[in-house]
């Protein structure tokens, strides 16, 4: 279960970071 939340926020996180440096 902890794996999920993890990947979740994992990937929501590279996204956000992504979004950030691309601005």
């Amino acid at each position: 279960i902890a794996y999920l939340i993890t990947g979740f926020i994992g990937a929501c996180l590279l996204i956000w970071v992504g979004r950030m440096v691309r601005r």
